[in-house]
């Protein structure tokens, strides 16, 4: 009898393992939950069933079902747990919850027990760069500008009179690294200045249908010139500086002059940041069809059929699913007015906060992590795609190299850079007291 149940576990095993292969990961985690249900009660805990309880974690993953893989994982680690994959599956589920030291523990524990594992090392790399991104990275001290009164809302820098119009030449003098860092801040207090006159006069204004502040040509031309991504780039270069400043000179005096230079310049770049978003945060409650059809299409690339779902290094088939997923994609992209209105610089912008705002959440006291985690994930995915789709000017190209492993590949390595980004922005924004930024 316990031969003729185990023959059904391996069976149920084998379909789940070909519907996993199929891209099929629902239906591979009711065959691998089969499994598991039909394994005499003797045996639930032979070693034998922990790839059964990996398969089904890897499922769930797939699935963003976070709880549920890691009961997986765990199990399996209780299993087996001399297994590398056990407690790799263990650091995929915490890293996909949010608890990224959890997940560089387990991937850890994996390595020693299988250092030549490449996909374990090149995981735990991953991870802890993007835990150096995280942290609570420390700023030589500067004279922030002190918080608005109102925390719900972001106050804009006051600019002195007579501002003449944005000049991108102070973008790319703003993020080049050969630049004294007293230079560069000259150029970012500038695009800061023109940014808050822009703002005096724009919020004499009602947001809503009419072309405003993200439309004007002006902000225009900035942006399509790499305004935000500039700005980024410099805190980003500013605090992994600062950090490498901390590691090699400890108390050494000299090198407090040239860390508080690069503290001073994050800090401008910050209030750059902080500018740059208020409008969003002033017009959050208008123009409800860009909600609408960001959430439609943070459904569609986790849908079945989305080459988000595949395997990692796994090739894109043509299939029923994938089909159905293009189908979906043009419906939202294929109305000349929707892409219009998604790629323009307001609704980039607005994916870009509401990516923001989930991190942020995502840190506090009383939130479910996972939660945050998985929403600040979804809207790093629609920041991408909308950013993307509005540099090609058009959809079609964009989605066909997703449909395919080099472009899987490279639309993951961009959402993990953006993340990074604005996960060491919203650290800025704590640091340099702009906690209004995010109307949080």
């Amino acid at each position: 009898m316990a031969v003729d149940a185990m023959d059904s576990v391996m069976k149920n095993k084998e379909e789940g393992n070909a519907l996993f292969k199929a891209s099929e990961f629902l239906k591979a985690a009711a065959a691998y939950t089969k499994a598991i249900k039909a394994c005499p009660k003797d045996k639930a805990e032979d070693e034998q069933m922990a790839p059964i309880y990996s398969n089904r974690s890897a499922a769930f993953l797939k699935l963003n079902k976070v709880k549920q893989a890691l009961a997986d994982a765990e199990t399996c680690v209780k299993i087996r747990p001399e297994w590398e994959k056990a407690h790799f599956r263990k650091g995929c589920a915490l890293e996909l919850g949010g608890d990224i030291p959890g997940a560089i523990a387990a991937l850890e524990i994996a390595k020693a027990k299988d250092p030549s594992n490449k996909e374990i090392r090149t995981k735990l790399k991953v991870l802890t760069q993007k835990e150096k991104g995280q942290s609570g990275f420390q700023f030589a001290k500067s004279d922030p500008k002190p918080k608005a009164e109102e925390p719900k809302k972001a106050a804009p820098i006051r600019a002195s009179a007579g501002i003449t119009p944005g000049d991108v030449k102070w973008i790319s003098e703003a993020a080049d690294l050969n630049r004294p860092a007293v230079s560069r801040m000259d150029s970012v207090n500038s695009i800061g200045q023109w940014i808050s006159s822009s703002l005096q006069r724009i919020l004499q204004q009602s947001p809503g249908d009419a072309p405003w502040f993200f439309e004007e040509p002006d902000m225009v031309k900035m942006l399509d010139a790499g305004l935000a991504e500039s700005m980024l780039g410099v805190i980003t270069h500013s605090v992994c500086f600062i950090i490498d400043l901390e590691q090699k000179a400890g108390d050494n005096p000299e090198l407090m002059a040239p860390a508080q230079a690069a503290a001073d310049l994050a800090g401008a770049a910050t209030g750059v940041m902080h500018n740059l978003l208020h409008p969003v945060l002033a017009a959050w409650k208008t123009r409800t069809q860009q909600m609408s059809l960001m959430g439609a299409i943070m459904k569609v690339l986790a849908a079945p059929g989305s080459p988000l779902l595949a395997e990692a290094g796994a090739e894109i088939k043509p299939s029923e699913e994938l089909s159905g997923f293009l189908k979906l994609i043009a419906q939202i992209f294929g109305n000349a007015d929707a892409f219009a209105m998604l790629t323009g610089h307001a609704s980039v912008m607005r994916a870009r906060m509401l990516m923001l705002r989930a991190m942020a959440t995502m840190g506090m006291d009383g939130k479910d992590k996972a939660e945050w985690a998985l929403k600040a994930k979804q809207a790093s995915q629609v920041f991408v795609v909308l950013d993307k789709c509005r540099q090609a000017k058009g959809w079609e190209a964009v989605f066909d190299r997703l449909c395919s492993e080099e472009g899987v590949k490279e639309f993951c390595s961009e959402v993990d850079r953006v993340v990074e980004q604005h996960e060491m922005l919203v650290g800025a924004f704590k640091k340099f007291k702009f906690e209004g930024s995010l109307g949080l």
